[in-house]
C-alpha cells in the first residue's frame, strides 16, 4: 500500500509538503526470498540504507501519520516563528473530519 499526503495553501493553492509512505518496498520483496543466513542476503540487508517501506500500519492510520510528520517538520523549521499551523486528517473508516488548530 502506497499513500502520500500533502499540504496545499489556502491562500495560493501551491503544495507546500508532501509526504510518500509505503507499507512495501520492492527490493525487500525480491530478496525476501533468499536464506537470510546467506552470504547475498547479508551483503544486501547492510547495503540496503535506503529501504521504502517506511510506515507500518493500517490505511486510515497512513493519512494522520503523514500529518503528524509534515506538522513536525514544519515546527522543526518554523522553530523561532510564532505561527499557527493548520491540520487538517481525513478519517476515512467514519468520513468525519477533524481540524486540529497547532501552534
Amino acid at each position: 500500500m502506497n499513500g502520500c499526503v500533502a499540504v496545499i495553501s489556502i491562500d495560493t493553492g501551491c503544495v507546500l509538503d508532501v509526504e510518500p509512505m509505503s507499507r512495501f518496498c520492492k527490493e525487500c520483496q525480491v530478496h525476501d526470498k533468499l536464506d537470510i543466513a546467506s552470504v547475498e542476503y547479508k551483503q544486501w540487508k547492510a547495503e540496503h540504507s535506503n529501504c521504502k517501506a517506511d510506515f507500518k500500519g493500517s490505511a486510515p492510520a497512513m493519512e494522520p501519520e503523514g500529518a503528524d510528520r509534515i506538522f513536525k517538520r514544519s515546527v522543526e523549521s518554523m522553530a523561532s516563528t510564532t505561527q499557527s499551523i493548520l491540520v487538517v486528517e481525513i478519517v476515512r473508516a467514519s468520513s468525519v473530519y477533524r481540524i486540529h488548530t497547532k501552534i
